[in-house]
């Protein structure tokens, strides 16, 4: 009887050691997130993982901020423990909509991103499509100061989001392109964004703060409106912590990424005053590197090569209200392309631009037909959503009010061929007699302002100038000018002005949201890569932290555990 035991004891043992075996080898070849993976896909409420895996709410995360096709699910859930370890046993999902409304949902939410992605030029690289998705994203949404919105699905919806939601689009765009991408988040600066990976190096891209419709601080307390941005476009992370030393914490869910490369920490678009276009693998964008009268320029530029080369100069400004000898020096001009050429506007005028030309044609003056007194009101900005044919225009109507007249232009019918060169003067263009005309409000931004605007070349011809600075600049001045123009046309000022207006409109909001969704606070607990791990026990208020609820296990010893894991592994057993 006594060897009949020993034996009995020697072959438990060796189950033991062939399950464990098994137990690690499947592990090894299936993890945890490949089982929560499945799981979400096939919109399941939960997920048994046999007590396996440690705690850890890791494999979770990695799972949710990949894949932003799940967002019917919250990025909330609780889990249950099993054995004297307290390994997970099994993961509770928590649905944001209705189970019989996701269907619905998801073909809503494939469309909505097919459609963003049918706009894209083709014939794009990988880091072209960065940019391009993330001008996209900047200039179509806002951010959600309600903080409700938290995915890409009601980002899309809604056409707005908190940093979470621009993340989330920002990962579903990437990937469609097959662009490596991954979410990360600071808990210090409580926030997120994404890292993109092109030719083997990661970069920061932060859609959220390079948005025009934000507002940042200046460091100060006081908070300034921003006309549109790109200094955390494809940055390193040293460049990011000068930006922002609060986010020294940065981490990714999965694999720790750095980014190390400064290739574009000083790219051209850091030049750029507001969005930016491309066209025919060329990106066209408002210079705002200089200052004064010539210092703003249409400027057209490339990624490979990093040449800018300016089509056209601007000697026009926005005016304060009532104020001839006062000038800004920021634009408030749009910019967009249709059919081949560029779109952007004035003070008083709405351009298309012939990029290989140079050539200016107006296709919009305000006037008195417009019920506008166009001695004092000025264009505040213009935009054209892409793969739009309209172009839609904001007239700054009422002092301090944020109120505009929206008018939308048809753009069908302008196209490089249809339109006909002005012919060259002959002689020097005379300016005339009567001053800019001047608004009566300082341009003034809604919440959602998108892009920056640019001014007409008209105060001196270029090398090849295209219109003469009369009411209807479309037609050639006369071979001889009827006088001589004065030495210094009076639209000009001839001093410095005796006070610098400020340089953005002065109603701005008085504060940013102090709190934006805030994720979970972390409790150090070792998984199974021995990696510090996530656990949470409260929610904030306001925030996108998560609900854990841990609902504690007991074993009934080694057997129960050694049954629990061979169940899981499809192994019969019997008493």
């Amino acid at each position: 009887m006594k060897h009949v035991i020993i034996r009995l004891v020697a072959v438990v043992l060796i189950l033991s050691t062939i399950v464990a075996s098994l137990c690690l080898s499947v592990q090894a070849a299936y993890t945890a997130q490949d089982y929560i993976y499945e799981a979400m896909s096939n919109r399941k409420d939960s997920v048994d993982l046999g007590g396996t895996w440690p705690v850890s709410t890791a494999p979770f995360y990695e799972v949710y901020y990949a894949n932003p096709q799940f967002f019917y699910y919250s990025n909330a859930f609780s889990y249950s423990t099993l054995g004297p370890t307290a390994h997970i046993s099994n993961i509770y999902f928590k649905y944001t909509i209705p189970s019989d409304e996701i269907d619905g949902a998801i073909a809503e939410y494939n469309s909505m991103l097919s459609s963003i992605l049918s706009a894209m030029p083709s014939g794009l690289d990988a880091v072209n499509k960065v940019i391009w998705l993330h001008e996209y994203v900047v200039s179509v949404y806002e951010y959600d100061y309600t903080y409700f919105v938290y995915d890409a699905y009601n980002m899309m919806k809604e056409g707005a989001g908190v940093c979470d939601a621009y993340s989330m689009l920002m990962i579903a765009l990437l990937k469609s392109q097959g662009i490596e991408c991954c979410y990360r988040y600071s808990r210090q600066a409580n926030h997120s964004w994404v890292v993109v990976k092109l030719d083997g190096q990661w970069y920061n891209v932060d859609t959220t703060w390079d948005d025009p419709s934000n507002y940042a601080s200046d460091g100060s307390g006081n908070f300034t409106y921003r006309e549109g941005v790109h200094e955390y476009l494809l940055i390193s992370d040293s460049r990011l912590l000068t930006l922002d030393p609060n986010r020294s914490d940065a981490t990714n869910y999965g694999e720790k990424i750095t980014c190390t490369s400064t290739k574009y920490d000083n790219a051209f678009w850091k030049n750029a005053e507001g969005l930016m276009v491309t066209l025919n693998g060329k990106w066209y964008y408002i210079d705002g590197s200089q200052h004064g009268k010539d210092g703003k320029a249409l400027v057209e530029n490339t990624v490979s090569s990093g040449e800018t080369k300016r089509i056209s100069i601007y000697t026009d400004y926005w005016r304060p209200t009532g104020e001839e000898n006062l000038i800004y020096t920021g634009t408030y001009s749009g910019i967009g392309v249709y059919n081949g050429m560029i779109f952007v506007n004035g003070p008083k005028d709405v351009l298309m631009v012939n990029p290989s030309t140079g050539l200016l044609t107006v296709v919009y003056t305000i006037d008195i037909s417009d019920e506008i007194d166009s001695d004092y009101y000025s264009i505040y900005r213009t935009e054209i959503k892409p793969g739009s044919k309209y172009i839609t225009i904001y007239i700054d109507n009422e002092p301090y009010s944020g109120a505009y007249d929206v008018k939308e232009l048809n753009l069908a019918k302008y196209t490089a061929s249809t339109v006909t060169p002005t012919p060259k003067p002959t002689a020097t263009p005379k300016p005339t007699a009567t001053p800019t005309p001047k608004p009566t409000a300082t341009p003034k931004p809604t919440a959602t302002p998108t892009v920056v605007p640019t001014v007409t070349a008209t105060a001196t011809p270029t090398a090849d100038p295209t219109v003469a600075p009369t009411a209807t600049p479309t037609v050639a001045p006369p071979a001889t000018p009827t006088a001589t123009p004065t030495a210094t046309p009076t639209v000009a000022p001839t001093t410095a002005p005796t006070e610098k207006p400020v340089d953005i409109p002065t109603e701005v909001p008085t504060n940013e949201p102090t709190e934006e969704p805030v994720k979970p606070l972390e409790t150090s607990v070792p998984n199974n890569d021995g990696v510090g791990a996530v656990a949470d026990s409260s929610k904030n208020e306001g925030s996108d932290g998560l609900v854990v609820l841990v609902i504690g296990g007991v074993s009934a010893g080694i057997v129960a555990i050694i049954v629990a894991i061979i169940k899981k592994q499809g192994i019969k057993t019997t008493k």
